[in-house]
C-alpha cells in the first residue's frame, strides 16, 4: 500500500489508527505518515498485541459492535532495506490476525501458544473466532541455477505458523515476481511456492497477490494465475479454495 493511500485512510478517521509495524520501521512510518508516535507500535517475531475495536453494526442504526482482534508478527523470507546502505537494520515479516470473541461465543478455543513473548491480557477474551495470514512480500526456498526446486530446502516458518495457531481460515499469499528463480527464488514465492505455504500455514482459502501491477521480473504479467490454476490442480486444491481476485473484486467466504 502506497503512502498517498495510508494518509487518505488516516485522514478519513477522527482520531489516529494505530499500526503495527516489524522492528526498527516505526520512527519512518510515523514521520511519513505524520502519525503519533504513541499510535505505531512495534513488534519482533511471535510478539503480539492486543486491541479493542468497534465494528458497524449488521442493522442500520445499532450500536456498534465491540471486539477484540490479536495481531502476532511472524517470521517470513526477504531482505530489508531502504536505501544501498541500511541493508538488514530492519526486521521483515509476515501477520497473522486473530478475532477474539467472549468466551460464550461459538467458537473453538486456540492452540497454547510455545512463544515466550505470551502473557495473558488481563480482561482478555480467550476464545478465537477468524483468523487471517498476510504473508506480504516473501520467498520460500532458495533455488540456484540447474538445482530441483522440489529438493532444495524451504523457509520453515510458515509451517510454524501453522502449527502454533492451529491453521488459519484465509491465507494472504503471493504468486509474482519470481523469473528468474536463481535471482527472485529467496524474495518471491512463486505460484508452486504460494501452493506450499497455503498447506503448510494449514489455510482453509487463500488469496493471491503480490503480481500484475506493474513489470517487475522477467515472467510474462499474466503468467502467475495460469501456473497457480496448474499448481493447485497438481496438489488437489479447488478453484474456489485459492482464489486470484480480480482487479477491486471483493470476495466474500
Amino acid at each position: 500500500m502506497d503512502v498517498p493511500t495510508l494518509r487518505a485512510i488516516i485522514e478519513s478517521r477522527v482520531s489516529a489508527p494505530h499500526v503495527f509495524v516489524a522492528l526498527n520501521n516505526a520512527e519512518h512510518i510515523s514521520k511519513s505518515l505524520s502519525l503519533p508516535r504513541a499510535r505505531v507500535h512495534e513488534l519482533d517475531w511471535w510478539d503480539e498485541r492486543v486491541v479493542r475495536v468497534a465494528l458497524p453494526a449488521a442493522e442500520e442504526g445499532a450500536d456498534k459492535v465491540q471486539t477484540q482482534m490479536r495481531f502476532t508478527c511472524t517470521p517470513s523470507q526477504h531482505v530489508s532495506s531502504r536505501s544501498a546502505f541500511d541493508r538488514w537494520a530492519s526486521l521483515w515479516a509476515a501477520w497473522v490476525v486473530e478475532e477474539l470473541l467472549p468466551p460464550q461465543a461459538p467458537a473453538q478455543r486456540p492452540p497454547t501458544p510455545s512463544h515466550s513473548s505470551f502473557t495473558p491480557t488481563s480482561g482478555l477474551w480467550e476464545m478465537v473466532g477468524k483468523k487471517l495470514y498476510f504473508a506480504g512480500d516473501t520467498g520460500y526456498r532458495t533455488v540456484h541455477d540447474g538445482e530441483d526446486e522440489d529438493k532444495v530446502p524451504v523457509c520453515p516458518a510458515f509451517a510454524e505458523v501453522g502449527e502454533r495457531f492451529g491453521g488459519v481460515d484465509v491465507a494472504l499469499l503471493p504468486i509474482g515476481a519470481y523469473g528468474p528463480r536463481a535471482m527472485w527464488s529467496n524474495l518471491h514465492a512463486s505460484p508452486g511456492d504460494a501452493v506450499r505455504m497455503m498447506k503448510d500455514v494449514k489455510a482453509k482459502k487463500a488469496l493471491a497477490m503480490h503480481w500484475g501491477t506493474w513489470v517487475l521480473t522477467s515472467e510474462p504479467v499474466l503468467e502467475p494465475p495460469e501456473l497457480l490454476r496448474k499448481e493447485c490442480a497438481k496438489a488437489g486444491i479447488e478453484d474456489d479454495e485459492f482464489l486470484v481476485p480480480a482487479l477491486g473484486e471483493t470476495v466474500f467466504f
